[in-house]
């Protein structure tokens, strides 16, 4: 049975915390239409939350950062050309401008299934010419899908993302250097000094962005080349697994789009109160940034997409020391 909750705040926020059997629990937010929390059980059974959120949800509604939240109507940098996007990031626009969707207040209602239930976003986006929804579904198989869809009333651009950034640690002072990472790629996008698509390169074979081993590579190694902040091609699997062998945590996140950003916090953040460099990596969906002609909706014309956070408890058939071992 999938439980919930609406906590309402004095600001017009609401959180909405959804609880499976105690193994997964997730808290939402009508602001940005977030995921603000997911705590997921380790091997031992131990709830922890699995992403980078500051400790205070006052300062959390306060200090708005990215994580958790949908970005748009643009995910990425956009160089401006001919168009009227804003410059917020001077000479570029960048994650949807200064007003954009992870700052708005969403409506939002629930809707109970006999097998999952809905949190159900809903924007009218005026200002960009598109009607939004974000569909969250929470299943017993302890699945998270995120479907997006919208409906452009003007010729109009859309590619947004969920930027959640994922320490399965259960303890955010950690980093994930102690993590594993499988993606199923074999190309990433090249950008410029100012992280700007320019083009694409394929991946080599035991390359630094080589993450093709089915067991996951492990992220120790991130200090050596500053972490990752990278847009990688999906192949047709479409598939991302992080894993943290540790706490026998891991999530599969499998999605409709063709790329993925995976960003590994390579700065220490004053918003996430001093949480140490690389102390979460995102796996942020979406169209490869800078291409504003593949991601222009004509009236009328509807966008859809859908990605799948499966959360996975390693199987314990053994132990090494403390780690628990993969399936």
């Amino acid at each position: 049975m999938i439980n919930y909750s609406v906590e309402k705040t004095k600001e017009s926020i609401d959180f909405i915390t959804f609880n499976i059997h105690d193994k997964l629990e997730i808290t939402f937010a009508n602001i940005g239409a977030s995921i603000f929390e997911i705590k997921f059980s380790d091997c031992a059974g131990n709830l922890e939350n699995i992403v980078l959120t500051p400790n205070s949800r006052q300062y959390w509604i306060e200090n708005r950062t990215f994580s958790g939240s949908i970005i748009g109507p643009l995910a990425g940098r956009y160089e401006i050309n001919d168009t009227s996007l804003e410059v917020n990031r001077p000479p570029y626009h960048f994650h949807g401008g200064n007003t954009g969707y992870d700052k708005k207040i969403w409506d939002f209602e629930i809707n109970e299934l006999p097998y999952e239930t809905q949190l159900i976003f809903t924007l009218n986006d005026l200002e960009n010419h598109l009607k939004v929804k974000v569909i969250y579904s929470i299943n017993q198989h302890l699945q998270l899908k995120m479907a997006i869809s919208a409906i452009a009333t003007k010729k109009t651009h859309f590619n947004p993302t969920n930027h959640i950034y994922f320490n399965l640690s259960g303890n955010n002072q950690d980093t994930v250097e102690s993590h594993t990472l499988y993606l199923s790629s074999n190309q990433y996008f090249v950008e410029n000094t100012e992280k700007v698509i320019i083009g694409s390169s394929k991946i080599t074979k035991d390359d630094i962005l080589d993450f093709s081993d089915l067991d996951g590579k492990s992220l120790k190694n991130l200090s050596t080349f500053d972490g990752l902040d990278t847009t990688f091609s999906l192949d047709k699997k479409k598939v991302g697994i992080i894993s943290h062998p540790q706490s026998g945590r891991a999530v599969k996140i499998n999605t409709t789009l063709p790329a993925a950003v995976v960003f590994t916090l390579n700065q220490p953040q004053i918003h996430f109160e001093n949480k140490p460099k690389y102390s979460g990596i995102t796996f942020e969906t979406q169209y490869p940034a800078n291409n504003l002609e593949k991601v222009m909706l004509k009236a009328g014309e509807e966008y859809f997409s859908e990605t799948t956070y499966s959360f996975l408890n390693l199987k314990d058939k053994k132990m090494d020391g403390n780690s628990c071992n993969l399936i």
